[in-house]
């Protein structure tokens, strides 16, 4: 599932996507991008493509992320999406990601089923 949303009175396009594994969905992404950064984005993004090739069509490659992660209760609405009970657990992923120009070019909530992913990151210490 790929959902667009043009927010343009609010500046923003936010890009919904759903994450599936052997066709059962496991995760939920919403991105919110700027939309002066990316004008048409709705004609250039295709079904199950990730976001970051697409960001560096527009220009921006993206260099570094900064992801909080957490552990969410599942609300109504992303439970109804994901297949799981009303207050499940979820694992709650906020992301920045920004592009060799020091722009924020898209921030991310993303919502999994704990059992049926791993997040994995990796870190560079100076």
């Amino acid at each position: 599932m790929l959902v667009l949303s043009k927010a343009r009175d609010l500046g923003v396009v936010e890009v919904v996507q759903c994450v599936a594994v052997d066709g059962r969905r496991v995760g939920l992404e919403c991105s919110v991008l700027p939309a002066a950064l990316f004008p048409r984005l709705e004609t250039q993004l295709r079904f199950g493509q990730h976001l970051y090739p697409v960001f560096a069509d527009y220009g921006f490659l993206v260099t570094r992320v900064e992801d909080t992660i957490s552990v969410e209760a599942a609300g109504r609405e992303i439970a109804e999406k994901l297949g799981c009970p009303v207050g499940a657990p979820l694992l709650y992923v906020t992301r920045l990601s920004v592009a060799l120009d020091g722009e924020t070019v898209e921030r991310r909530s993303s919502h999994y089923l704990p059992e049926q992913v791993r997040y994995a990151g990796a870190a560079k210490i100076a």
